[in-house]
């Protein structure tokens, strides 16, 4: 973990720039693609949780509804948020067929049993 010092009027992109620019300094190894900031759900930072406000260190402490001296962000590469919403998307796909499959089985088997016959 890397500690990126902020200030109380940063928003997104003035965090995210200063969190791959301290990165950049210490790793050589990081490259420069795409970065998102996000919270440890893996959802984006650009909006404050739960909320349609845009996301500022100011507004997240007041979301938070408590004096901090830190926050934990994540510097994700954008491909890995990418990756989220697909997975996420799919486990919705997987549970939608799988009751569809049930629904569709208790209807064959409501048929099979002769309760369908009138």
């Amino acid at each position: 973990m890397l500690q990126v010092e902020v200030e109380t009027f940063d928003n997104y992109e003035v965090v995210k720039r200063k969190a791959e620019s301290v990165h950049q300094d210490v790793n050589e190894d990081f490259h420069q693609v795409d970065h998102i900031l996000a919270y440890q759900d893996g959802t984006k930072a650009t909006l404050l949780p739960n909320s349609t406000t845009p996301f500022s260190v100011l507004g997240y402490r007041q979301f938070i509804n408590k004096s901090f001296s830190r926050m934990r962000l994540y510097l994700l590469e954008e491909l890995y948020g990418t990756f989220l919403i697909l997975i996420i998307l799919l486990f919705t796909l997987y549970y939608i067929l799988y009751y569809f499959c049930i629904i569709a089985v208790e209807c064959y088997l409501f048929l099979v049993s002769g309760a369908g016959h009138a």
